[in-house]
């Protein structure tokens, strides 16, 4: 059953576990992302002035729009409840940019304007469409919010032009884009103005891509930007895997305006292969840093899971875009995954630095080694967030999800809201509205207020073994379903448990993570006074309490393991009966370098 999403125009979050990040998001993430890109030259290169001779470190590169993009698209978001005076003048400033420099055909590209409009739309990894496309949504969500047009309307024209060149004239040196991110932002454009050119358009993108004799794919890998057929035909998680869930997202909204089932059943059969075989526990998604990729069934590595920011807040796009399009609580358990795990990792708990990767398993002997291997290096992240990366893709798409978090609350049915995450927040939406208050994830109690409609139906998560409401319900496609009239109250019953990996994932046989709700926990040397040689009793209590940034810390029982000085004996370790304390996965590497295991191994 499809649902309309309900916007986070329309929501207004309460105190809680979200309202603080937002507000940290607001307070701080907003200008940290802002005076970085202004120190890195991508604000300044919206005038377009940049020449030879110019500062080196200040050179526009051909993905810098799209950074800008999507910074003007997250404040635009907060705009839409409250004023930024400073940060809508600076939106202005960079809307003049791109006003005067646009061509009179309706072309902008902050790369291609400065170093050669005649190499326009020839180079097919260039992401000219890819930023075109976070143009699209920033221009829509800045209208939405302020109810200017100026951006809007240029952006109208970028696309007509784009429609002209790929469709009518056919004059690309491709056809469709090396990084997608366009289809999707198409159809916020079709939905925003009405014009059906851009819904066309969007369709001609996802027909052609793989179909068609005139691309050519990437690094000569037809995997790595999905060139391996009809979409219609696509059934797994491959290559790049931003690229990849961002196509996805686009094809499922374009299933969702047209009806088309079997674009949808490509979307499921992706899903289905990201998240039931290729997904770390934490949400995340690519499992190696060469090309930032999907990998293999099973292979998911922990010292070195790539685990993008971004892959894990694109991978929430598509699923909650999915639960759109049919009603079916796993899709949504996806998302709360991704929100609570590796996307929130991606910020520090100051909101002024970031992770691009985010892994599993920090060992300090990977980071301490004095010897050289010329030919072979193996890979490991920074251990503690930076404020700025030289593809600084995830800064800002952290600032945009945490200020349109409210938009994967609720959605609405023909007589049904339906509450599709547990975040304290007040909706109204076309005589329609709702409340929730909750602690969550502190603990499983909620209360649920609606009015406008006959039905609430709330999501009941996969780690809920028993559901406690205080009226009757009905439960269809992982949801219960309550009369509206009374409120409902609600108690998910949270417990800390054990979570163990296939036996297939070769890191973690004999290891078992440990999860409370929807939260992954980790162990770091900030808590405890080593990682090393505790082996947990998987058979014992585990202790929850303690308030670790809204969430609780957990602490587990077991025993260390501690042999002698001889490098081999045939005498046992000495074990010792131990604790180890854990932390939200989403707060590591927050209080200076030390190591951080995930996966603890068994007695």
């Amino acid at each position: 059953m499809k649902t309309n999403a309900i916007s986070c125009k329309d929501v207004t979050l309460k105190d809680g576990f979200w309202k603080t990040r937002q507000d940290i998001n607001k307070n701080v993430t907003v200008d940290a992302v802002y005076n970085r890109f202004y120190e890195t030259g991508r604000i300044g290169s919206f005038a377009c002035n940049w020449r030879t001779g110019d500062a080196e470190d200040q050179k526009p590169h051909y993905f810098w729009d799209s950074d800008v993009a999507k910074w003007i698209e997250g404040v635009s978001y907060i705009l839409m409840h409250e004023k930024l005076p400073e940060a809508e003048k600076n939106i202005e400033w960079l809307i003049d940019g791109i006003e005067k420099n646009m061509t009179s055909d309706g072309y902008y590209n902050v790369y291609f304007n400065i170093f050669g409009l005649s190499k326009r739309f020839t180079d097919r990894n260039c992401h000219e469409l890819y930023c075109a496309g976070h143009h699209f949504e920033a221009a829509c969500a800045y209208y939405n919010a302020t109810g200017k047009d100026r951006y809007l309307r240029l952006m109208e024209r970028f696309a007509d032009l784009i429609y002209k060149v790929f469709v009518e004239e056919k004059s690309a040196y491709f056809v469709t884009p090396g990084h997608p991110e366009i289809e999707l932002a198409l159809i916020t454009l079709y939905r925003t103005t009405g014009n059906k050119k851009y819904l066309d358009l969007c369709s001609f993108f996802v027909e052609q891509r793989g179909n068609n004799e005139k691309d050519i794919p990437l690094f000569n890998d037809p995997k790595y930007a999905y060139d391996v057929g009809p979409m219609r035909k696509a059934a797994y998680a491959e290559g790049h895997s931003v690229r990849m869930n961002y196509l996805m997202s686009g094809v499922c909204d374009l299933a969702y305006e047209t009806g088309d089932e079997e674009l949808f059943e490509a979307c499921r059969r992706v899903l289905k292969n990201a998240t039931h075989k290729r997904m770390y526990i934490t949400g995340g998604q690519g499992s190696t840093y060469i090309g930032e990729r999907y990998t293999s069934d099973y292979h998911l590595p922990n010292k070195t899971a790539y685990a993008e920011t971004c892959a894990s807040i694109s991978l929430g796009m598509l699923a909650h875009r999915m639960s759109l399009y049919e009603t079916n609580s796993e899709y949504d358990d996806i998302v709360e995954r991704t929100l609570y795990n590796n996307t929130l990792s991606g910020v520090s708990l100051e909101g002024d630095s970031f992770f691009y990767e985010n892994p599993l398993e920090i060992r300090n002997e990977d980071y301490e080694t004095e010897y050289y291997d010329f030919f072979w290096q193996p890979h490991y992240i920074p251990r503690t967030r930076r404020k700025v990366f030289s593809c600084s893709c995830c800064p800002p798409n952290i600032v945009r999800l945490m200020a349109s978090v409210g938009g994967y609350i609720y959605s609405l049915g023909e007589d049904t809201l339906f509450i599709h995450q547990y975040i304290a927040s007040e909706c109204k939406k076309d005589g329609v509205s709702a409340e929730i208050s909750t602690s969550f994830p502190q603990n499983g109690k909620i209360t649920v207020k609606a009015a406008g409609v006959a039905k609430v139906a709330v999501r009941v998560p996969y780690y809920c073994k028993e559901l406690t409401a205080n009226l009757p319900y009905e439960i269809k496609d992982g949801y219960a379903y309550f009369d509206a009239d009374k409120t409902v109250e609600l108690d998910l019953n949270l417990y800390a448990r054990f979570v163990y990996s296939n036996t297939r994932v070769y890191d973690n046989v004999g290891r078992a993570a440990v999860m409370y709700g929807p939260l992954v926990y980790c162990a770091e040397t900030a808590d405890n006074a080593t990682v090393e040689n505790f082996f947990a009793d998987a058979s014992a209590d585990i202790s929850v309490g303690g308030d670790f940034h809204g969430a609780p810390t957990v602490e587990i029982s077991g025993e260390t393991q501690i042999s002698g000085e001889e490098l081999y004996s045939e005498e046992p370790p000495v074990r010792t009966p131990a604790t180890l304390k854990m932390i939200p996965y989403f707060g590591f590497a927050n209080r200076g370098e030390g190591e951080m295991l995930t996966y603890i191994p068994l007695k």
